[in-house]
């Protein structure tokens, strides 16, 4: 099944198992599962301790299974049905067709590094690294485990630094995720002195990209409203510019009356981009409160 543990575990309520690489006519790569950007969600009896999550795949060999499948892209989850096997491939890739690793689901998108820019002639550069367009996920070392970012122990950028400094002189595989393409990863052996040459930034403007599709669902509402406000703004305006040309007294009543109703317009329009702003701000916690129903306890 690949790499299911590596790095210390997390510990966390809201683990999973990040999909590193999915291998070709792998069982789980006919389930539209995403590498770096899908986990699976532990099944009851693993999420309990009762079974680990490589017992509970070989118990189901050649039996169809129900998995959750949470994205970080779209900040959902979704169920696929998949029959462990190894009758695809040589039988060397594992059960399902996936390398994994136990990671905290919850806070993968913002346990990550984006590249901010990346300066001429470098390293990065000429490894075809990407600004705004790359986000660093995790590093590999030759022969060894994942490294992820994604540990509540210290922030993103502190870990990447250390590991950078920790595996000087040796090589490393890079594991990055394009938001235009997916999965990109990048192998590289840095000497003593050397740097990558490119500046990387975390936090809430540089979190793992949201799936454009899903934010429009989730704010089609306040955004429908919204287009409506500044439709009715630019007719208001459009009197407004009417009247100014008519300079009777009698019209400055209706000019302030329309200066009223823009006003009340503005103001709902504030609204409409607060609430989609704190939705936004509050989705981590509305994902993380749904969590029980899928364990059902």
């Amino acid at each position: 099944m690949g790499n299911a543990e590596s790095q210390t575990e997390d510990d966390s309520r809201f683990f999973g198992y990040r999909i590193y690489k999915i291998f070709k006519d792998g069982p789980i790569s006919f389930t539209e599962s995403k590498e770096l950007e899908d986990f699976i969600i532990p099944p009851t009896e693993v999420y309990n301790n009762e079974i680990s999550f490589i017992d509970y795949i070989k118990k189901h060999e050649n039996t169809q299974i129900e998995l959750t499948i949470y994205s970080i892209k779209k900040r959902c989850f979704k169920e696929i049905l998949i029959t462990p096997s190894q009758n695809w491939g040589d039988g060397k890739l594992g059960l399902i067709g996936a390398s994994v690793r136990r990671e905290d689901w919850s806070t993968a998108h913002k346990n990550l590094l984006r590249v901010l820019e990346v300066r001429e002639n470098s390293i990065a550069e000429k490894l075809g690294i990407q600004s705004l367009d790359d986000y660093i996920i995790a590093i590999r070392p030759e022969e060894d485990d994942i490294y992820t970012l994604n540990v509540s122990a210290n922030d993103p950028l502190s870990n990447f630094t250390y590991l950078i400094n920790k595996f000087r002189n040796k090589k490393i595989e890079i594991v990055l995720y394009n938001s235009k393409t997916g999965t990109k990863n990048v192998n590289l052996e840095l000497k003593t002195n050397e740097s990558l040459g490119c500046d990387v930034g975390y936090g809430k403007l540089h979190e793992f990209i949201k799936d454009n599709e899903t934010i429009m669902k989730m704010h089609s509402q306040d955004l429908k409203e919204i287009e409506m406000i500044e439709k009715k703004e630019n007719e208001i305006d459009k009197i407004g510019e009417k009247k100014e040309e008519n300079k009777e007294g009698r019209e400055e009543g209706r000019k302030e009356e329309l200066n009223k109703e823009k006003d009340v317009l503005i103001e709902k329009k504030i609204e409409n981009k607060a609430r989609i702003e704190d939705k936004e701000n509050n989705e981590e916690d509305i994902i993380i409160q749904s969590i029980p129903n899928i364990h059902n306890y």
